[in-house]
């Protein structure tokens, strides 16, 4: 279970500088599908926070600086998830910015990180920054627990499923990627039937608790083949169950 503000925050965080223009500002928050952004200085020091309903109705020539909402509420990734809840409850804002000893950004973590956290849930971010998206046509899902009663959620198709390690206080690892023909068969059988692979076996069977899937639908042949060969490339040493 999740504990501390490091194991559900968002480490690829999209931020904005204080001379941003709003019409950039504003076409990154929709490009990242997010709903609101740190603002920092030149040296990487968190200023304020401005959301997109600070900005949607402004002259696109303005500058972010002028409507963030400053200072900035800040918490550090070893929080506990309590504290961190009890800040944004307390301020009545949606998110957090979480910076490192010297003050300078290091993530985001949102109300409903924390409270995903807090019911021992896998964080879901913004499908723009997990950095699987490959290819335009391919959009992979958020992170599942790899559970049957999950399973239900993921393409019932042709497509692409990798599965990511999760441990406390660890970056999510991707340790395993294949294609698949219906990739909810493929998941279905990972979780009911024993792995002839060594090592896919060991993960499953061994070390289940951390193990969350992605999936998208690749109906096409050539770029679902393609796309499962890059992921391969991608999947990481892994020394095995903790």
């Amino acid at each position: 279970m999740a504990k501390t503000v490091r194991d559900v925050m968002n480490h690829e965080c999209f931020t904005l500088g204080v001379n941003d223009e709003v019409k950039q500002a504003l076409s990154g928050l929709i490009a990242f599908g997010v709903t609101g952004a740190p603002v920092l200085d030149a040296a990487g020091q968190v200023l304020g926070v401005v959301s997109l309903m600070d900005l949607v109705e402004l002259d696109g020539k303005e500058h972010v600086g002028e409507h963030m909402s400053a200072p900035a509420i800040t918490t550090d990734a070893d929080a506990s998830l309590e504290k961190a809840a009890r800040a944004l409850v307390t301020r009545n804002v949606h998110r957090l910015a979480v910076v490192d000893a010297s003050g300078e950004i290091c993530g985001v973590v949102s109300a409903t990180d924390l409270l995903r956290g807090l019911l021992d849930l896998p964080p879901r971010h913004p499908r723009a920054f997990p950095g699987l998206d490959l290819d335009p046509a391919v959009a992979f899902g958020n992170e599942t627990r790899l559970l049957t009663e999950e399973i239900s959620s993921a393409p019932d198709g042709p497509g692409v499923l990798v599965l990511v390690h999760h441990a406390r206080g660890d970056a999510e690892t991707i340790v395993w990627a294949e294609e698949a023909s219906n990739v909810r068969t493929r998941l279905y059988e990972l979780v009911a039937i024993p792995q002839t692979d060594a090592r896919l076996e060991a993960l499953i069977t061994k070390d289940h608790e951390h193990l969350c899937f992605r999936a998208a639908s690749v109906r096409h042949d050539a770029l679902r083949k393609d796309v499962a060969r890059r992921l391969r490339e991608r999947v990481e040493s892994f020394s095995g169950p903790r």
